[in-house]
C-alpha cells in the first residue's frame, strides 16, 4: 500500500515538474519576442510621439509659467522714478 502511494506522488511531482518546466520554456520565447517586436508595431511609435508632444509641451508651460511668475512679480515692484 505504501509503495502504490510513493509511486503516485512522485508520478505527480514529475508530472508538476514537467509542466512547471514545459510552460517556463514557452513563457521565455514569448517575453523575447514581445521585447524584440516592440519596435516593428505601430503602437510603440504612436506611444513615442505622445511621450514626445507631451514631453515639449511641458517643457514649454514650464518656460510660459516662470516667465510669466517673474514678470509679474517686475510689475508689482513700484519704479523709482
Amino acid at each position: 500500500m505504501h509503495a502504490a502511494i510513493a509511486t503516485d506522488r512522485s508520478s505527480v511531482l514529475e508530472s508538476l515538474r514537467s509542466s512547471v518546466l514545459e510552460s517556463l520554456r514557452s513563457s521565455v520565447p514569448e517575453s523575447l519576442r514581445t521585447a524584440v517586436g516592440a519596435p516593428l508595431r505601430k503602437e510603440s511609435y504612436g506611444t513615442l510621439a505622445s511621450l514626445v508632444v507631451a514631453t515639449v509641451l511641458g517643457q514649454l508651460s514650464f518656460v510660459d509659467f516662470v516667465t510669466g511668475a517673474s514678470l509679474r512679480a517686475e510689475l508689482l515692484i513700484p519704479s523709482e522714478t
